[in-house]
Parts: C-alpha cells; structure tokens; sequence
C-alpha cells in the first residue's frame, strides 16, 4: 500500500509539475468569457480578441453540460479564476431552478419551501491546466460543516481568488445560513487541487443594515496591492456596491453610492482588466430587463465609474448569441484562444460525424494507444464514444474520464506496473520463498492462494485502487459521469459470455475487463464472474458502432497476423485450469479464441489504426519500452493523418 501510495503521489507531483505556470500580462492576448444559460443550466464560453466583441465557442452551445457535472443536473453563476499555479479554477452554484419542469425530480425545489427560494446546498469545483480537460467535484456545505451549515438555507454564486498569505484558493460565495435568515457572503478555503473545502466558511464583510441581505461578492486585486470588492445590496433596487480593503478576506469600507447605471435591479458583479491598460471594467447582469441583459461601467481609480451600455446598446458586443447570465471574464493568451476554438468550433455536431474510438487489448502495448492519442488531440480530433478492452479499458475510460494524453503518458513512464499490477508484497522483496496467510510469495511475488477455490492467485487491489483514485481526482468514479461516454468489454468466465459493462464503478470494470484467467482474480459483479474482455472481443468495434458512432477509429494492438479459422471451442473456459500459466495464458490472451471475432471488427473500422511493435509483448512494462511504444503509437496515427484530417 506505501508503494503503491508513494507511486499516486510522484504520479501528481509529475503532473503538476508539468502544468503551464500563470503567464505575464504582456503575453495576454484575448479574452474569455464564461457564464451559464436558464435553458440548459449548462457552461459556456465566449472568447474576444479586444475585449469588446464577444463571439461563443462550439456554436454558441454548452462545453458542459451541468448534468453531467452537479446534483441536481443544472448549474448557475460559473466563475472563473486563473491561479498563480498555472491551472483555470470555474466555482459554481449546484442549481436547477427548472429541475420540476424537466422531470427531474417532483418537487419544486428539493427541499421544503421552508429553506426559501432555490434552497440548494452545493456548489460543484472544477480544474484543469488547459481549459479543455476540467476535473470537477461535488462541495455539499452542509455535509461538510454540519455543526455551523448542517440546516442551511442555500449556497449560492461561488467565486474563487489565490490568497498569497494562505498559499491556497479563496472560495467565497452567498450563504443564507439558516431559514428565515438573511443571506450574507462567506469565505472559506480549498485545496489546490480544487476538490472540496477545507475550512469552515467565515463571514466576508458585515453590512451596516442588518435587515438588507448581500450576495454576489467579486474580488479583484488594484495595482497598490489592496482590494476592491463588488456586491450586491438588496435594497430598493438592488444593485451593485464597492468596498476596498487591504486584507483578501476582510471587509469593512462601506460606499453607500451604487456604481450601476440602472433604475432596476442588478446582481453578479464581475471585475476585469483590459490588457495592457490601466482600465478595470464592471461587469453586471440586469436581471430586471425583459430579456435580460448585461451592464457595463469603467474606471481608472476605482472611484469613478464611467458607464459603457449594455451589449448591443454600446460599445460591447454579442455576437451570434445572446442572453447570457452570471458571467465571468479573464485574459488568456492568444495561443490559449486559438486552441479553445479549434477544438470547440468543429462543423456542429448535428451536422460532422460523431466518432467513435476503439481501445484493443495488448498488456504493456497499450503505451502504444497513448501515442495514437497524442496525434489525435494535435490534429483536434474530437471523441464522442469510446470502447476498450483489457489494457484497452484503462486507457481508454482514463481517457473518457479527462485524463489528457499528456498525463497518460506520464503515468505509463512513471508508474512501477509490475509491483502494481502483482499486488507485491513490499516486506516480502528480499524473501526467496514465504507463505503468509495462505499465500506463498516468492520474492514479495504471490503464486499460490490456498485460501481461494477462484483461479488467479492476484487480486489486482492495488490496480483497482490506483484507477479509482486516478477517477477520483476528474470526480468520474461511475460511467454516468464520464464525460464521453465509454463501454467497458468482459467476459463471464461461467458462461463464456462477452459482458459489455456502462455503469456502476468504472474502476471495477476496468479491473474486470483486464483480469486474466489464471493470473488476477475474477471480479464478482451481481451473479457474474467477469475476466478478460480480450478473451472474446479484443478489439469490439461492434459496440462502440452500437454506441452510436458513425465513424470508427480502431488501434489494434495484435502483432501477429490471425486467419479465418473454425470458431473457437469455448468450453476450455471450464478447464482453464488446464491452461494455468504466465508464457501460455498471456500467448492464449493475445491471440484470443474467437478469431472471426476480432477480424470481422477490424474490417468494420473505418480507420484501423495498427502500431508497429514487433518486438513487445503484453509484459513489456517499463520507462523505456514505454517511450518506444507510445512513438510507435504517434508514428502508426500520423500515417492516417489524412484520412483523420477529414473528420476535423
């Protein structure tokens, strides 16, 4: 377990490591703009190039989809944060105001109306180092501080800023802390990961009327090091408000003066700075417009506010898109734009192919997959379903869960598989032969477990705890929050049945798809006993064609070349015990028994894609072989390149 511990922790640190750091204002080149709609309760972006004309990404619809991503399938007021550790933070509201109406529960909101309008208590954390491949956690306040917000009444409009004196991010949102209260802002702070909060939420700023409730508080650093903060007053009408304080997290300078321009009310306050000028916009969404609509107002010092209009009434622009709500704006590069709009605004999904990729089983050879994939993400090749097999699985639902080819090549170089993979005992190493608890370990190595009547002496623990703490950290332990949807090939050793898994723990069936016969233990999953996916289907570009792709992208990791044959006598299932051993099994496995199978598949790809690996096999772990396949994976992809290239 420490080995396997210490393997998690040098994988991260890898990671993080080799994550972009916060590059200067003169790289700055553009700007993004996220927010979220009421008809979708889904995240979008908008990216300008002069900080005045906003244009969306992927056709104006959402990037993610918030059911896929929060609670109650919605989410509200996304905010977006770039930290001084190089990685984009987006907080928002766990929220469907509609969840009634759509079917999605029976209720209008889902507690009683005691707890008052909305009555959420989530909010969803999300991360990424590229902005396309986002992490995203559940943060539920009540669960988390039951003592103090074990009854609250909502948790809204999460915002996130690096306090340099922590050394960690600020999440300060809108809390209404119990029913019939007042709602006030609160902080609290969250691990650099993003993955939930670690501190009990603290009050922001008292306000001077007690019976006034405040929300929607934004932060923004001034060039002299203090802060100046934008909220909301609920009063008559609501509207925004500014404080500046010399402490991130303490705020008492009160300006009576609102700084909209608006007769109605307005709400989510948003500061941003124009590049290379010394000029801070105000950004604000009226929501008492029909349609709504949003604010603008400029400054230099921070005590005049020069008023800009609303989009389309003035200088700022939509284009192609309107009604945007709760929105957030930072700088990017124009590097980071360029790649956000290649790889969003594809021909709209409705109109381009939707593509399917196919992860065959291989062992070690896998390595090869992620140089496939590493082509694929350079050409902007986007994946709508993905089916793998054995080590096909891993990389494949690895991949369906966000882990980009990058970091997959980094765990196939760092990670220690033959002591993960045999569950090694690490006390054990220096030992030639030991028995301990049934089990026989020949230099840390289990061979023989007495204790079990189920072949396969390895229980794959290690594996199967590695993957779901890899999931874990993307926040997609189960298929149903996969963000591409992936299905997983096993096989019923009882009855010789191919069993295609799509829910439940995807870590579990990632462990039962490579389980082979003889070496790791089945895996019990309700009356099945599940092995090996590659045992029937090494390369099933049946099922991801029955997922819904129209175009299949196949890599195939079999080296020798198979010919039509007799279908294969499957009941050597129930004498596999015949067949115990690593140089036959493993031989057994690769070649698979249902050939016509698996050559009937290939065919059916639309592109097979076949790395050249003529002197690895399904054992050829390590950093080196790791490198050689995974080029042979990138060189085998760039032959197909031009068939690719027409999918773009």
């Amino acid at each position: 377990m420490k080995k396997l511990l210490f393997a998690l922790v040098m994988l991260s640190l890898s990671l993080t490591a080799a994550a972009q750091q916060k590059p200067a204002e003169k790289d700055m080149g553009a700007y993004l703009f996220t927010y979220f709609s009421d008809a979708t309760h889904s995240l979008f972006m908008a990216i300008s190039y002069d900080g005045y004309n906003f244009t969306p990404v992927n056709h104006g619809q959402p990037i993610i989809s918030g059911d896929s991503i929060a609670e109650q399938r919605g989410i509200r007021d996304p905010h977006i944060y770039r930290a001084p550790n190089g990685k984009f933070y987006i907080a928002m509201t766990d929220l469907h105001i509609y969840a009634q109406e759509k079917g999605l529960r029976t209720t209008r909101w889902e507690r009683d109306e005691k707890y008052g309008w909305g009555n959420n208590r989530g909010l969803v954390l999300m991360a990424s180092d590229d902005l396309i491949h986002w992490t995203h956690h559940e943060a539920r306040i009540d669960l988390l501080f039951p003592e103090r917000f074990g009854d609250l009444g909502c948790a809204w409009a999460p915002q996130t800023i690096w306090d340099p004196a922590v050394g960690k991010p600020m999440v300060y949102f809108t809390i209404l802390p119990k029913p019939g209260g007042r709602l006030r802002v609160y902080y609290s702070y969250a691990d650099e990961a993003f993955t939930t909060l670690e501190t009990e939420p603290q009050l922001l700023f008292d306000y001077p009327d007690e019976k006034v409730q405040v929300l929607d508080a934004d932060i923004c650093p001034m060039p002299d090091g203090r802060y100046f903060m934008t909220y909301v007053a609920q009063e008559n009408p609501a509207g925004i408000k500014y404080m500046i304080s010399d402490r991130i997290n303490h705020f008492d300078d009160y300006h009576a003066e609102q700084i909209d321009t608006e007769r109605g009310g307005c709400e989510a306050p948003n500061v941003w700075k124009r590049i290379g000028e010394d000029k801070w916009v105000v950004m604000y969404d009226i929501y008492s417009l029909k349609p709504h609509n949003f604010g603008f107002v400029e400054t230099t010092d921070f005590k005049t506010f020069t008023p800009l209009g609303r989009f389309n009434e003035g200088q700022m622009k939509l284009n192609n898109f309107t009604s945007p709500k709760h929105g957030c704006v930072i700088p990017i590069t124009k590097a980071e734009a360029a790649r956000l709009e290649n790889y969003w605004n594809k021909p709209d999904v409705s109109e381009r192919p939707k593509i399917g990729l196919v992860f065959g089983g291989g062992g070690a050879k896998g390595a090869a997959e992620v140089g496939v994939l590493k082509v694929l993400e350079e050409a902007g090749i986007k994946v709508d379903y993905i089916a793998g097999t054995s080590i096909g699985s891993i990389v494949g639902g690895l991949y369906a869960a966000g882990y980009t080819a990058r970091e997959l090549e980094t765990m196939f170089q760092t990670q220690e598989w033959l002591s993960l993979l045999t569950d090694r005992n690490a006390s054990l190493i220096n030992e030639p032969y030991q028995t301990v608890n049934g089990v026989t370990y020949i230099f840390g190595f289990p061979v023989i477990d007495r204790n079990s009547s189920i072949f396969g002496v390895m229980k794959g623990e290690s594996v199967e705890h590695m993957l779901d703490s890899m999931l874990s950290v993307k926040g997609c332990r189960n298929f149903r929050s996969l963000p591409i949807p992936f299905r997983c090939v096993t096989a019923d050793i009882r009855t010789a049945q191919e069993i295609v898994l799509s829910k439940g723990p995807v870590s579990k069936a990632m462990r039962a798809s490579m389980s082979i016969p003889g070496i790791f233990k089945p895996v019990k999953l309700d009356d099945r006993l599940l092995v090996d996916g590659g045992m029937l289907n090494n390369l099933p570009v049946d099922v991801c064609r029955k997922m819904g792709a129209d175009i299949v992208i196949a890599i195939d990791l079999q080296q020798e070349e198979q010919k039509p044959r007799k279908q294969a006598d499957l009941s050597m299932f129930s004498s596999l015990a015949d067949m115990i051993g690593f140089g036959g099994i493993l031989e057994w496995i690769t070649n698979r028994p249902d050939i016509e199978k698996y050559l009937a598949n290939r065919q059916k790809a639309d592109i097979y894609i076949h790395p050249d690996l003529p002197d690895a096999d399904a054992s050829s772990f390590g950093n080196k072989n790791a490198a050689r396949m995974i080029q042979a994976g990138v060189v085998a992809a760039k032959q197909r390149l031009p068939e690719l290239q027409r999918y773009l």
